[in-house]
């Protein structure tokens, strides 16, 4: 049986931080899903994802609050951080750094992560970015 806590820290660590792209093709099912916008399917619609995080983000480091293990789901907590480099959601890089929180439980099958709800703050990043004005400029 597989480590669900070991796994899904590999995910975050190896695959999100360092991109190490085998981790996620031994992790990941092919028809992986996921509740996040992906430009293509499965476990190849993932790895774009990744890459675009990736490529706005390169120096991104997450910390855990909490991982849980229950059953065949393992949900984590935590908080990621990072340097804006590259293009995110259609914003040029503006070097400013962000720290953002995040929820997300992912459901494993046969070895294989086959599905994650993710909750990222994706506003607090546009609003740290400066793409989005903050409520309390107003």
């Amino acid at each position: 049986m597989t480590d669900l806590n070991a796994a899904v820290r590999r995910i975050f660590k190896e695959a999100m931080e360092a991109g190490n792209m085998s981790v996620v093709d031994e992790l990941i099912a092919d028809d992986f899903k996921t509740n996040m916008p992906a430009p293509a399917p499965g476990k190849e619609g993932f790895k774009l994802v990744l890459q675009a995080w990736r490529d706005a983000f390169p120096d991104m480091k997450f910390t855990f609050g909490d991982v849980i293990v229950s059953g065949d789901k393992v949900t984590t907590r935590g908080s990621v951080t990072g340097t804006h480099k590259g293009t995110f959601n259609g914003v040029p890089p503006t070097g400013k750094r962000v720290e953002v929180n995040f929820i997300d439980i992912w459901r494993m099958q046969n070895g294989k992560f086959v599905e994650n709800w993710a909750q990222v703050d994706i506003l607090g990043i546009l609003v740290q970015i400066g793409a989005v004005p903050s409520p309390s400029s107003k």
